[in-house]
């Protein structure tokens, strides 16, 4: 979703100082605009991640790419799968196929804080100066994107065209993917965010 948006020309990226503001004068209605929040089955969204980050973005890498033009995303794994800045890309893009799914959910309570696409989605209404809270956001809506509903009254509010998918990943049933044990692990994790959107809690 995060790339289906980056491609909107009518939208632009706020920064954290230019959100911090504009959230902040929100709570005194002092500012016009609406806060939607996103959301995606926690699980669905830790399969998408894995499969573009450990998949897609390492098989389409050069061989020639140099430390800085990695995500930062793959950053926060190096140290726990043996890769630092001289292992060359060619290295590093069999590493990081080689990560099955079971060893990518052993990995997640040790760097899921280190990485904003791994939070929590409930993370994603604070904001944050290092591990202070200086502001909670007030969502006027949260939307599911699962629900067709809410993708149309997204794309309707701000006037989107959702119909061209990016970096879109194939959608198995979430119990291929899992064992029983690595589901309990992603449940710890993201307990809250099943809890607060209502999701589904599958078990082991």
């Amino acid at each position: 979703m995060y790339t289906t948006m980056h491609h909107q020309l009518d939208l632009s990226e706020l920064s954290n100082k230019r959100l911090f503001t504009k959230a902040f004068l929100s709570t005194f209605y002092l500012s016009g605009y609406k806060h939607f929040l996103i959301v995606r089955n926690p699980h669905r969204k830790l399969i998408s991640f894995y499969q573009d980050k450990f998949r897609v973005f390492p098989s389409e890498a050069r061989d020639d790419f140099s430390w800085h033009q990695w995500e930062s995303s793959h950053k926060v794994f190096p140290p726990h799968l043996g890769i630092n800045r001289t292992t060359s890309a060619v290295e590093i893009m069999e590493k990081l196929i080689d990560v099955r799914l079971d060893r990518f959910i052993d990995l997640l309570s040790k760097v899921y804080l280190l990485e904003p696409h791994l939070w929590p989605q409930n993370y994603i209404r604070n904001l944050m100066y290092g591990r202070i809270v200086l502001h909670q956001i007030h969502f006027d809506q949260v939307l599911k994107m699962e629900s067709t509903d809410d993708m149309c009254f997204m794309a309707y509010e701000l006037g989107l065209n959702l119909s061209k998918k990016y970096r879109s990943t194939h959608a198995a049933p979430i119990q291929t993917y899992f064992s029983s044990t690595r589901v309990e692990e992603a449940n710890k994790i993201y307990k809250q965010d099943f809890q607060l959107y209502n999701y589904e809690l599958r078990r082991g």
